[in-house]
Protein backbone atom coordinates (compact mmCIF):
# COMPACT_ATOMS: atom_id res chain seq x y z
CA UNK A 1 0.00 0.00 0.00
CA UNK A 2 1.81 3.80 -0.76
CA UNK A 3 1.80 6.37 1.66
CA UNK A 4 -1.08 7.65 2.77
CA UNK A 5 -1.34 12.07 1.33
CA UNK A 6 -4.00 14.68 1.41
CA UNK A 7 -3.90 17.32 -1.19
CA UNK A 8 -2.86 20.65 0.48
CA UNK A 9 -2.91 24.12 -0.04
CA UNK A 10 -0.07 25.57 1.43
CA UNK A 11 -0.17 29.56 0.04
CA UNK A 12 -3.14 31.58 -0.29
CA UNK A 13 -2.36 35.62 -1.21
CA UNK A 14 -4.11 38.68 -2.43
CA UNK A 15 -1.31 40.03 -4.91
CA UNK A 16 -0.82 44.04 -6.08
CA UNK A 17 0.34 45.15 -9.00
CA UNK A 18 1.62 49.21 -9.98
CA UNK A 19 0.86 49.88 -13.05
CA UNK A 20 3.66 48.11 -15.24
CA UNK A 21 4.68 46.27 -12.09
CA UNK A 22 5.84 42.72 -12.77
CA UNK A 23 7.61 39.93 -10.97
CA UNK A 24 8.96 35.96 -11.70
CA UNK A 25 9.38 32.72 -10.16
CA UNK A 26 11.48 30.35 -12.71
CA UNK A 27 9.66 27.15 -11.70
CA UNK A 28 6.46 26.74 -9.07
CA UNK A 29 6.03 23.51 -7.40
CA UNK A 30 2.48 23.69 -7.04
CA UNK A 31 -0.79 23.90 -8.57
CA UNK A 32 -1.50 27.48 -8.95
CA UNK A 33 -4.68 28.93 -9.07
CA UNK A 34 -5.31 32.52 -9.88
CA UNK A 35 -8.33 34.75 -10.02
CA UNK A 36 -7.77 38.43 -11.76
CA UNK A 37 -9.64 40.50 -9.54
CA UNK A 38 -9.17 43.87 -10.59
CA UNK A 39 -7.07 45.94 -13.72
CA UNK A 40 -5.30 43.95 -16.75
CA UNK A 41 -2.07 42.33 -16.93
CA UNK A 42 -0.68 38.83 -18.51
CA UNK A 43 0.97 36.01 -17.10
CA UNK A 44 2.94 33.92 -18.81
CA UNK A 45 3.68 30.03 -17.74
CA UNK A 46 6.10 28.46 -19.89
CA UNK A 47 6.03 29.62 -23.43
CA UNK A 48 2.37 30.56 -23.01
CA UNK A 49 1.49 34.07 -22.99
CA UNK A 50 -2.03 34.52 -21.14
CA UNK A 51 -3.99 37.74 -20.63
CA UNK A 52 -5.31 39.19 -17.36
CA UNK A 53 -8.41 41.50 -16.95
CA UNK A 54 -11.12 41.12 -14.28
CA UNK A 55 -12.95 37.80 -13.91
CA UNK A 56 -10.32 35.62 -15.21
CA UNK A 57 -9.66 32.55 -13.89
CA UNK A 58 -6.74 30.41 -14.71
CA UNK A 59 -4.51 27.44 -13.55
CA UNK A 60 -1.35 26.30 -14.01
CA UNK A 61 0.48 23.02 -14.03
CA UNK A 62 2.79 22.06 -11.42
CA UNK A 63 7.06 23.05 -11.90
CA UNK A 64 5.96 25.93 -14.70
CA UNK A 65 7.80 29.52 -14.98
CA UNK A 66 5.73 31.81 -14.04
CA UNK A 67 6.22 35.67 -15.09
CA UNK A 68 3.54 38.07 -13.85
CA UNK A 69 2.98 42.02 -15.15
CA UNK A 70 0.83 44.70 -15.05
CA UNK A 71 0.15 46.79 -18.09
CA UNK A 72 1.31 49.86 -17.91
CA UNK A 73 -1.42 51.87 -17.90
CA UNK A 74 -3.56 49.67 -15.31
CA UNK A 75 -2.54 48.12 -11.64
CA UNK A 76 -3.82 44.42 -11.77
CA UNK A 77 -4.74 42.55 -8.90
CA UNK A 78 -4.99 38.50 -8.32
CA UNK A 79 -6.22 36.22 -5.85
CA UNK A 80 -3.06 32.98 -5.78
CA UNK A 81 -3.77 30.04 -3.99
CA UNK A 82 -1.23 27.27 -4.53
CA UNK A 83 -2.09 23.15 -4.27
CA UNK A 84 0.01 20.59 -3.40
CA UNK A 85 -2.02 17.66 -4.99
CA UNK A 86 -0.63 14.63 -2.80
CA UNK A 87 1.19 15.76 1.01
CA UNK A 88 2.46 13.12 2.96
CA UNK A 89 0.21 12.56 5.91
CA UNK A 90 2.83 11.81 8.25
CA UNK A 91 5.19 15.00 7.57
CA UNK A 92 4.34 18.33 9.14
CA UNK A 93 3.02 20.71 6.60
CA UNK A 94 5.19 23.88 5.97
CA UNK A 95 3.45 27.00 4.04
CA UNK A 96 5.02 28.31 1.12
CA UNK A 97 5.74 26.99 -1.81
CA UNK A 98 9.28 26.59 -3.98
CA UNK A 99 9.93 29.06 -6.77
CA UNK A 100 12.85 28.40 -8.31
CA UNK A 101 15.61 25.50 -7.96
CA UNK A 102 17.32 26.66 -5.14
CA UNK A 103 14.63 27.19 -2.69
CA UNK A 104 14.65 25.43 0.86
CA UNK A 105 11.57 24.02 -0.45
CA UNK A 106 12.62 22.56 -3.65
CA UNK A 107 12.17 19.23 -4.61
CA UNK A 108 10.69 18.92 -0.84
CA UNK A 109 9.60 15.03 -0.42
CA UNK A 110 6.76 15.52 1.19
CA UNK A 111 5.41 17.75 -1.85
CA UNK A 112 4.61 15.72 -5.02
CA UNK A 113 2.49 16.49 -8.27
CA UNK A 114 0.06 12.66 -7.87
CA UNK A 115 -0.05 9.94 -10.11
CA UNK A 116 -2.63 11.65 -11.93
CA UNK A 117 -1.94 15.64 -12.42
CA UNK A 118 -4.71 17.77 -12.09
CA UNK A 119 -3.90 18.78 -14.95
CA UNK A 120 -1.13 19.28 -17.50
CA UNK A 121 -0.99 22.09 -19.46
CA UNK A 122 -2.34 25.80 -18.08
CA UNK A 123 -5.91 26.07 -18.26
CA UNK A 124 -8.11 29.31 -19.06
CA UNK A 125 -11.62 30.72 -18.01
CA UNK A 126 -14.25 32.73 -16.92
CA UNK A 127 -15.01 32.87 -13.16
CA UNK A 128 -18.37 33.41 -13.52
CA UNK A 129 -18.26 29.91 -14.93
CA UNK A 130 -16.77 28.45 -11.48
CA UNK A 131 -18.48 29.98 -8.81
CA UNK A 132 -17.84 27.22 -6.30
CA UNK A 133 -14.34 27.26 -6.97
CA UNK A 134 -13.69 31.32 -6.90
CA UNK A 135 -15.54 30.99 -3.13
CA UNK A 136 -12.81 28.22 -2.40
CA UNK A 137 -10.26 30.41 -3.62
CA UNK A 138 -11.53 33.12 -1.75
CA UNK A 139 -12.26 32.02 1.59
CA UNK A 140 -8.51 30.44 1.30
CA UNK A 141 -7.49 33.82 0.62
CA UNK A 142 -9.54 34.85 4.12
CA UNK A 143 -8.10 32.51 6.48
CA UNK A 144 -4.58 33.04 5.06
CA UNK A 145 -4.71 36.69 5.42
CA UNK A 146 -3.01 36.55 9.31
CA UNK A 147 -1.35 33.95 9.70
CA UNK A 148 -1.54 30.22 8.58
CA UNK A 149 -4.43 28.09 9.19
CA UNK A 150 -3.98 24.85 11.30
CA UNK A 151 -2.74 21.78 8.95
CA UNK A 152 -6.34 19.97 9.03
CA UNK A 153 -7.62 23.36 7.84
CA UNK A 154 -5.35 23.28 4.93
CA UNK A 155 -5.88 19.86 4.07
CA UNK A 156 -9.80 20.45 4.33
CA UNK A 157 -9.09 23.26 2.01
CA UNK A 158 -7.12 21.33 -0.33
CA UNK A 159 -9.58 18.33 -0.68
CA UNK A 160 -12.38 20.77 -1.43
CA UNK A 161 -9.99 22.86 -3.86
CA UNK A 162 -8.98 19.10 -5.62
CA UNK A 163 -13.00 18.59 -6.03
CA UNK A 164 -13.35 22.02 -8.32
CA UNK A 165 -10.39 21.52 -10.13
CA UNK A 166 -11.62 17.82 -11.50
CA UNK A 167 -14.59 19.59 -12.75
CA UNK A 168 -13.12 22.50 -14.78
CA UNK A 169 -13.97 20.73 -18.05
CA UNK A 170 -17.50 19.39 -17.29
CA UNK A 171 -20.42 21.49 -19.36
CA UNK A 172 -20.92 24.60 -16.80
CA UNK A 173 -24.83 24.52 -16.64
CA UNK A 174 -26.94 27.69 -15.20
CA UNK A 175 -28.07 27.29 -11.14
CA UNK A 176 -31.26 25.63 -10.89
CA UNK A 177 -30.79 23.69 -14.14
CA UNK A 178 -31.07 20.02 -14.04
CA UNK A 179 -28.30 17.84 -14.48
CA UNK A 180 -27.58 15.64 -17.25
CA UNK A 181 -28.39 12.08 -16.75
CA UNK A 182 -25.47 9.71 -15.53
CA UNK A 183 -25.35 8.23 -19.21
CA UNK A 184 -25.49 11.00 -21.11
CA UNK A 185 -22.88 12.88 -18.86
CA UNK A 186 -20.64 10.46 -18.90
CA UNK A 187 -20.05 10.79 -22.55
CA UNK A 188 -19.86 14.82 -22.25
CA UNK A 189 -17.26 14.90 -19.58
CA UNK A 190 -15.38 12.51 -21.94
CA UNK A 191 -15.56 14.89 -24.81
CA UNK A 192 -14.85 17.29 -23.11
CA UNK A 193 -11.38 15.94 -21.73
CA UNK A 194 -10.61 14.82 -24.99
CA UNK A 195 -11.15 17.54 -27.37
CA UNK A 196 -7.47 17.45 -29.07
CA UNK A 197 -8.46 13.67 -30.18
CA UNK A 198 -9.42 12.09 -32.28
CA UNK A 199 -13.46 11.37 -31.87
CA UNK A 200 -16.12 8.54 -33.20
CA UNK A 201 -19.75 8.10 -32.50
CA UNK A 202 -18.45 4.79 -32.01
CA UNK A 203 -15.86 5.12 -29.17
CA UNK A 204 -18.28 7.81 -27.93
CA UNK A 205 -20.63 4.74 -27.72
CA UNK A 206 -17.85 2.86 -25.75
CA UNK A 207 -17.56 5.45 -23.35
CA UNK A 208 -21.44 5.15 -22.74
CA UNK A 209 -21.53 1.65 -22.52
CA UNK A 210 -23.84 1.21 -25.11
CA UNK A 211 -24.65 1.11 -29.36
CA UNK A 212 -24.56 4.31 -31.73
CA UNK A 213 -27.80 4.27 -32.46
CA UNK A 214 -28.78 4.54 -28.21
CA UNK A 215 -26.39 7.13 -28.47
CA UNK A 216 -27.16 9.11 -30.64
CA UNK A 217 -30.90 8.94 -29.62
CA UNK A 218 -30.18 10.06 -25.75
CA UNK A 219 -27.84 13.02 -27.28
CA UNK A 220 -30.35 13.90 -28.87
CA UNK A 221 -33.61 13.57 -26.66
CA UNK A 222 -31.18 15.33 -23.58
CA UNK A 223 -28.76 18.01 -25.38
CA UNK A 224 -31.07 18.48 -28.93
CA UNK A 225 -28.19 17.37 -31.40
CA UNK A 226 -26.16 14.41 -32.42
CA UNK A 227 -23.18 13.56 -30.73
CA UNK A 228 -21.06 14.75 -33.63
CA UNK A 229 -22.83 17.95 -33.64
CA UNK A 230 -21.96 18.40 -29.76
CA UNK A 231 -18.10 17.78 -30.08
CA UNK A 232 -17.87 20.29 -33.00
CA UNK A 233 -20.10 22.79 -30.29
CA UNK A 234 -17.70 22.09 -28.03
CA UNK A 235 -14.48 22.03 -29.74
CA UNK A 236 -14.75 25.99 -31.08
CA UNK A 237 -16.25 26.90 -27.67
CA UNK A 238 -12.85 26.45 -26.69
CA UNK A 239 -11.51 27.67 -29.92
CA UNK A 240 -12.86 30.78 -29.02
CA UNK A 241 -11.81 30.67 -25.03
CA UNK A 242 -8.47 30.57 -26.25
CA UNK A 243 -8.27 33.43 -28.81
CA UNK A 244 -9.55 35.71 -26.12
CA UNK A 245 -7.58 34.75 -23.30
CA UNK A 246 -4.15 33.78 -24.94
CA UNK A 247 -1.47 34.98 -27.68
CA UNK A 248 -1.46 31.43 -28.76
CA UNK A 249 -1.20 30.56 -32.73
CA UNK A 250 -4.35 30.15 -34.70
CA UNK A 251 -3.28 26.87 -35.98
CA UNK A 252 -1.74 25.60 -32.26
CA UNK A 253 -5.46 26.66 -30.64
CA UNK A 254 -7.05 24.34 -33.50
CA UNK A 255 -5.34 22.15 -32.94
CA UNK A 256 -5.82 22.36 -29.25
CA UNK A 257 -9.26 22.28 -30.16
CA UNK A 258 -9.54 18.78 -32.63
CA UNK A 259 -8.67 20.45 -35.64
CA UNK A 260 -4.77 19.34 -36.49
CA UNK A 261 -5.36 21.35 -40.30
CA UNK A 262 -5.30 24.75 -39.81
CA UNK A 263 -7.36 25.17 -43.36
CA UNK A 264 -10.11 22.65 -42.16
CA UNK A 265 -10.08 24.45 -38.55
CA UNK A 266 -10.60 27.80 -40.32
CA UNK A 267 -13.73 27.05 -41.81
CA UNK A 268 -15.41 25.21 -39.44
CA UNK A 269 -14.65 28.12 -37.53
CA UNK A 270 -16.19 30.33 -40.35
CA UNK A 271 -18.96 28.32 -40.47
CA UNK A 272 -20.35 28.51 -36.61
CA UNK A 273 -19.11 32.16 -36.22
CA UNK A 274 -19.43 33.85 -39.59
CA UNK A 275 -15.49 34.88 -40.04
CA UNK A 276 -11.95 33.23 -39.67
CA UNK A 277 -10.63 32.73 -36.04
CA UNK A 278 -8.13 35.35 -36.71
CA UNK A 279 -10.43 37.92 -37.83
CA UNK A 280 -13.06 37.28 -34.62
CA UNK A 281 -9.96 37.23 -32.55
CA UNK A 282 -9.35 40.74 -34.46
CA UNK A 283 -13.04 42.08 -33.31
CA UNK A 284 -12.86 41.22 -29.95
CA UNK A 285 -10.03 43.76 -29.38
CA UNK A 286 -6.97 41.09 -29.49
CA UNK A 287 -4.30 40.82 -31.33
Amino acid sequence: MGEATFPTVVLAADVHFDPGGHFRYSCVESVSVIHCRTGRGHVVAGTERIALERGTLVVLPWGVDQQFAADASSPLGIGAVHLIPAHSATEPVVTGISTNAHHALAGHPARRDDAAPVLRRPFVGSAGDYPHLVGVLRHAVRLYDDRPPPTELLQALGILLRHELRSLDSPRRAPGEVALPADVDAVVRHIDANLAAAVTVRGLAEVGGCTEVTLTRRFRDVLGVPPMAWVIERRLRRATDLLRTTTLPVAQIGSRCGYPDPYYFSRAFRARYGESPARWRRTQGLT
